[in-house]
């Protein structure tokens, strides 16, 4: 952990409250109170509960006759899916670890995490699977090759049900995996307990949920619309799903289901807004956004397109959210300045800053929510997590005088571009792999519509020479297609510190002198 000064708690002055509570007993008194409600909508028709239910026991039943043993970690790698709804019901309530992934992740990225959490199954799409290189089974939605196991057989299987384990509040849910300065993804092991308090927490935040509420999936719910849907799941609301956001279509979409709530990220907000796709949603009382910047002037935008809906919500995979929000009544009364803000500290959260300097310090968030390290990796985890239950963010920020948490950046080296976390380490370790290349940096620059995107400055090596589209070829070889670098910078090298390090903060102030 960091020494330094450190500021007061902002809320709750009080400890914060650990529950014994868990997320498979908050699903199972779901399925118990809304047995006929419906679950999940597909432009086939709807499920019930009661309906998810047997097909997730169906789940569970083929995997243990299959030998998959209660704790083990399960890939998931798919599209918005309902399929996958069920799957994850069955791993919450029979005790396996969810660890589920970008379908836009490179296959290498996604054999490194199989290897990483020793994963015993993966459910992926078939794009996905035909390319991976790991040996453990694989389930696929489809399979018109026989080579894979369908999701279908599962689902549709005839085995006994198998009795639920009993599971504990700290028994692991799921591992979120993201990079750090190295590059490396690790997994942020989340409790039964963390996610109860996610679901809970994130409750408290919306209208209320009640058995005609829709939420769609707009954006993929294996990141923060997952996470908000959490509390959906677990209240009686119902999840529809959009295969593929497009902007030209999301209003019809969204008015088609009835959708009253819809998790955005930013840039899919100011496409809207760019491409003027507007129009009346009328059942929509909530639009969550969350996992990047947004503009003052996009919020703006946005509320006169769909009304006062907008909702920020603010957390990370090593602090579950919401850590702090920013409502729709408090953003409509918010000046300009205000609406840069991620709102306030949420209740049953404690937030406080870290070596502050000018009144800016690094977000140090504690509560149920908080992981409880990073997966194998026990030197990373004290790093970042004290004995006290304090988690060290590497994000930087600070306070208002009416406590409006304001983020001004980053400690670690991370860029986030249309919600997703791009990791400079990552691109600079394949791009060096090339031949020609002697020295490489990847730093961010601002983006109107991504938010951020990833600038690499490359030298060569003396008398070699690469082009451009070879080098960005090469990242998407390896790489999922989002991570590699907007532009690409040549210069006969990189500018050094005093101690022999690549100065970024250097690099920055050239690519701002050619700006």
């Amino acid at each position: 952990m960091p020494t330094g000064s450190t500021s007061e708690v902002t809320r709750p002055l009080a400890a914060t409250p650990i529950t014994q509570e868990t997320w498979a007993g908050l699903l199972k008194r779901a399925h118990q109170s809304f047995p006929g409600s419906r679950a999940v909508l597909t432009p086939g028709g709807w499920y019930t509960y009661d309906d998810v239910l047997v097909r997730a026991r169906k789940v569970a039943a083929w995997m243990l006759q299959h030998g998959i043993a209660v704790g083990a970690r399960i890939v998931l790698a798919l599209d918005n899916r309902w399929e996958m709804l069920v799957v994850e019901r069955a791993l919450a309530l029979w005790g396996w670890v969810r660890v589920a992934l970008s379908p836009r992740l490179h296959p290498e990225e996604i054999d490194y995490v199989i290897e990483d959490c020793n994963a015993a199954l993966i459910i992926c799409e078939s794009r996905i699977a035909e390319a991976l290189r790991s040996s453990i089974p694989i389930i696929v939605p489809e399979d018109a090759s026989d080579r894979f196991i369908t999701l279908s057989a599962l689902i549709n299987c005839d085995l006994p049900t198998p009795p639920a384990p009993s599971i504990a509040s700290d028994d692991l849910a799921s591992l979120m995996y993201t990079s750090g300065t190295t590059g490396r993804p690790k997994g942020a092991m989340n409790s039964h307990g963390s996610w109860f308090a996610m679901a809970t927490n994130t409750r408290a935040l919306l209208p209320t949920i009640g058995e005609g509420d829709v939420l769609l999936h707009a954006a993929p719910m294996s990141h923060f619309s997952g996470s908000v849907a959490s509390a959906f799941a677990a209240y009686g609301g119902a999840i529809a799903l959009m295969y593929k956001f497009d902007p030209s279509t999301f209003v019809d979409q969204a008015n088609r289901v009835a959708a009253t709530c819809i998790p955005m990220v930013p840039t899919m907000i100011g496409d809207l807004v760019l491409h003027n796709r507007s129009g009346p949603i009328r059942s929509l009382r909530s639009m969550p956004y969350g996992g990047s910047t947004i503009s003052p002037e996009t919020i703006v935008a946005a509320r006169q397109m769909f009304g006062n809906v907008l909702l920020q919500i603010y957390g990370m995979s090593e602090a579950l959210i919401p850590v702090s929000s920013f409502s729709a009544r408090d953003q409509a009364s918010s000046s300009e300045a205000r609406l840069r803000s991620a709102g306030k500290v949420c209740p049953n959260i404690e937030v406080r800053l870290a070596n502050l300097s000018d009144e800016v310090g690094e977000i140090q968030v504690r509560g149920q929510n908080v992981m409880s390290g990073y997966w194998n990796r026990p030197a990373e985890t004290a790093e970042v997590l004290s004995e006290d239950g304090w988690y060290s963010s590497g994000d930087l920020g600070r306070f208002d005088t009416d406590g409006y948490l304001e983020i001004v950046g980053r400690k670690r080296d991370v860029l986030i571009s249309g919600g997703f976390n791009i990791y400079p380490a990552e691109i600079e370790r394949v791009i060096s792999r090339i031949p020609e290349i002697a020295e490489v940096a990847v730093v961010s620059q601002p983006d109107p519509r991504w938010g951020e995107k990833a600038v690499a400055v490359v030298a060569c090596k003396p008398g070699s020479w690469v082009s451009v589209d070879h080098i960005i070829d090469h990242c998407c070889q390896h790489l999922a297609s989002y991570k590699k670098p907007s532009q690409i910078f040549f210069v006969e090298k990189l500018p050094k510190t005093s101690t022999g390090k690549i100065s970024k903060s250097a690099i920055r102030q050239l690519l701002d002198q050619e700006a």
